[in-house]
């Protein structure tokens, strides 16, 4: 996967360790080194991969890594006139195509003023170079045995510079694993096609190919396999487990359900026999909720008869509807004398006391 090329070249991860010397012949005229070269390839940095000329200002950009035809610059930037800029703080890094034995390069500094710049290659050669002020030089290296796979070039003053174009008589082109035409070395996607290098967060993985493109994919303080900036819940493992949109840790009914708590009575709504539709549920078990039950509070029955009595105070529970109207103890679906008197039928001989003419004396 793609780096940035400040990293690789720090840690020696892009570039691999020099070779044994090889037989290195510097050139500083463009006529002698390619009749020596003989058959090269020209890259002009005039366009870049899509043919397109930067002439804008406004097209002056800066490159971690450049695909150019096979070739990777890195790191790099454009400026408007279609040259490539060093960055002073690192050195610009240079991988060849397959088989490269000769390499040419205009370069000159940005400024019109003296400067000196280190070339090193991937045989182990290392050449200083210094320019006055004025017009582009030019540098050449032809190997006679080992082929050049690399070449950086610092500038040992920290003056910028740019290079006008490249020759190389290297043989095809770095690999490009996707075939999108940008080689795995710039590519920020290298097993995913596309021509879109977008990298918006800047971790090094294209948004094609990001698992956050919003983030840095390797923050994941929960430790759930989602970093952080795209986690909804980036504290909780696991992250919201009922899809309620609710957190974990923060879920009243965490695994239970998608709707919670509706009525906020501390019972989530898929064991809540009242749910919706209050917040004390059935205190007394009855099977009716507090809001809609008669006798909330007071017993388990309710009030069997439906006489507005719950059956715990009711006289006549379960008997009538009217209980004892005459309030004389017995309930009026077996008073012989409801509603007459208080009494009743003291001497059960049939007549009520309050119409006894003979009460308590005969039958």
């Amino acid at each position: 996967m793609y780096r940035s090329l400040l990293l690789l070249l720090a840690t020696g991860g892009w570039l691999a360790a020099p070779a044994a010397l090889a037989t290195v012949t510097e050139y500083s005229d463009a006529t002698a080194f390619l009749a020596a070269a003989g058959p090269t390839t020209l890259i002009d940095f005039a366009t870049l991969d899509d043919g397109a000329p930067l002439t804008d200002p406004s097209d002056q950009v800066g490159f971690d890594c450049l695909s150019l035809r096979g070739v990777a610059f890195g790191p790099i930037g454009s400026y408007y006139n279609a040259y490539l800029v060093q960055n002073p703080s690192a050195p610009i890094a240079l991988h060849l195509p397959p088989d490269t034995h000769a390499v040419g390069l205009k370069i000159s500094p940005f400024y019109t003023v003296p400067g000196t710049f280190t070339v090193t290659l991937s045989t182990g050669e290392v050449f200083h170079r210094s320019w006055a002020s004025g017009p582009m030089a030019y540098i050449g290296y032809l190997s006679d045995a080992a082929p050049i796979a690399w070449m950086t070039v610092t500038v040992d003053n920290g003056i910028y510079f740019y290079i006008d174009d490249l020759s190389h008589d290297g043989t095809g082109s770095q690999p490009d694993g996707d075939g999108d035409g940008v080689i795995d070395l710039c590519d920020t996607c290298p097993d995913d096609p596309g021509l879109d290098q977008t990298d918006t967060d800047g971790d090094g993985f294209g948004d094609l190919c990001d698992t956050c493109p919003e983030g840095d994919d390797a923050l994941d303080g929960d430790g759930d396999g989602t970093p952080d900036d795209c986690d909804t819940c980036p504290y909780d493992n696991p992250d919201d487990t009922d899809d309620d949109g609710v957190c974990e840790a923060d879920d009243r009914c965490a695994g239970d359900d998608a709707s919670g708590d509706t009525d906020a009575d501390g019972v989530c709504d898929d064991a809540d026999r009242c749910a919706g539709d209050d917040t004390s549920g059935d205190t007394d078990a009855d099977g009716v909720c507090d809001d809609a039950d008669r006798c909330a509070g007071d017993d388990a029955a309710g009030d069997t008869d439906a006489d507005g009595v719950c059956d715990d105070a009711d006289l006549c529970a379960g008997d009538d509807a009217s209980g004892d109207t005459d309030a004389d103890g017995v309930c009026d679906d077996t008073d012989r004398c409801q509603g007459d008197d208080a009494a009743g039928d003291t001497d059960a001989d049939g007549v009520c006391d309050d119409a006894d003419r003979c009460q308590g004396d005969d039958a």
